[in-house]
Formats: C-alpha cells, sequence, structure tokens
C-alpha cells in the first residue's frame, strides 16, 4: 500500500447470514491497527488512514448474544 485512506466493509453472505464477524487490521509487525465488531449488527467496517506499508487483515467469525 503507498499509504493514504482505507476503508474496508466487511459483509456475510446476503442469503440467511448466519456469521458475526469480527474484523481486524495489523500491520507487518503483527500489531493491531483497528479492529471492528459492533454490536447488533453481522457485518464489520474498517477504516483508517495508513502510512505505506504492508497491512493484513484479519476476519473472524464470533457469536452474537447469550446462548443461554
Amino acid at each position: 500500500m503507498t499509504g493514504g485512506s482505507l476503508s474496508l466493509d466487511i459483509l456475510p453472505f446476503e442469503r440467511s447470514p448466519n456469521l458475526d464477524i469480527a474484523a481486524s487490521l495489523y500491520d507487518a509487525a503483527g500489531s493491531l491497527i483497528v479492529t471492528s465488531n459492533p454490536i447488533n449488527t453481522l457485518s464489520a467496517t474498517i477504516s483508517a488512514t495508513l502510512a505505506s506499508g504492508q497491512y493484513y487483515v484479519s476476519v473472524n467469525g464470533v457469536g452474537q448474544g447469550d446462548p443461554a
């Protein structure tokens, strides 16, 4: 990446979605820059202004609500 603004929308499958997404952005050293796991929505959005370099996005399925 040459640097600048980054905006990512990570969305579950549109038909009968059942994956609550948690997304994280890491730099090349593996340091966490930003994470997104909004309450009451299955999608995640990452927005950041970044310097030039290499970055990694992690997308995980997480639980939503109380199973009890």
